[in-house]
């Protein structure tokens, strides 16, 4: 097994959800059958991923497993601890995880907690009003089934069921550290919004396929996203 420690973690697969374990123990038992968790995207010392999921009860990181082992680790984290949700969406910058919106039993959520992988702690970063490019003030929608992608010292959420409606797939980028949002004023054509997707980075390429529309419609479209230009692109596959 790999160690960890408050300095430096050394992991071989990671995988995190929250559950209503409160005990720092190690368990031969793997987490509960479960849906609507995530995949992290992003990188922990050796650039390995991470899977998070939450239960119904008490909120906490609290299972890890490495690479080559069977056995599981339940960890102890501090912190004010995050709703139980799903169809979240999370990401790795650095040292911290970063957790936006999802659904819990109370309906679409707007939050961003995140946990730091130095203290084991979960902190919920400031609510803020944000600017959008015109200078208006506004804030994140609550959103479920969005993406979660890392760049650089930014994590971008793409897409998503939010409320107030979208009729097209919005691009957010939150600077970690500041914890200020703000919303890409995208161009081109602009792909109908839509949850459930998948969407990965290529350098400054953002690729999305797939999700479901407004109408719970399957799709099955391809979409180029340039981070440079800022502009969208359909792909067209033969």
């Amino acid at each position: 097994m790999f160690g960890f420690s408050k300095r430096r973690m050394k992991l071989g697969r990671l995988k995190v959800h929250l559950s209503d374990s409160s005990q720092g123990l190690r368990s031969p038992h793997r987490p509960a059958k479960r849906f609507s968790h995530t995949n992290v995207e992003g990188a922990v010392a050796e650039n390995d991923d991470l899977n998070r999921q939450s239960s119904s009860a008490v909120s906490e990181f609290s299972h890890c497993t490495s690479g080559s082992s069977e056995n599981w680790m339940v960890l102890s984290i501090s912190g004010e601890k995050p709703t139980p949700r799903f169809n979240h969406a999370a990401a790795v910058v650095g040292n911290k995880m970063v957790v936006v919106g999802g659904e819990s039993a109370n309906g679409l959520l707007e939050d961003v907690q995140v946990l730091n992988f130095d203290r084991f702690s979960w902190i919920k970063a400031s609510t803020k009003l944000y600017r959008s490019p015109n200078s208006l003030p506004l804030k994140i929608p609550a959103c479920k089934g969005h993406t979660l992608v890392p760049w650089g010292k930014k994590v971008l959420l793409i897409g998503g069921k939010s409320e107030p409606v979208s009729e097209k797939t919005s691009v957010w980028a939150l600077d970690v550290e500041s914890e200020c949002w703000s919303l890409i004023e995208a161009k081109g054509d602009i792909p109908i919004a839509r949850c459930g997707h998948t969407v990965v980075r290529a350098n400054s390429v953002l690729i999305l396929f797939g999700g479901e529309d407004a109408k719970r419609r399957k799709l099955n479209d391809l979409h180029m996203f340039d981070l440079k230009s800022l502009t969208w692109l359909p792909l067209h596959c033969t």
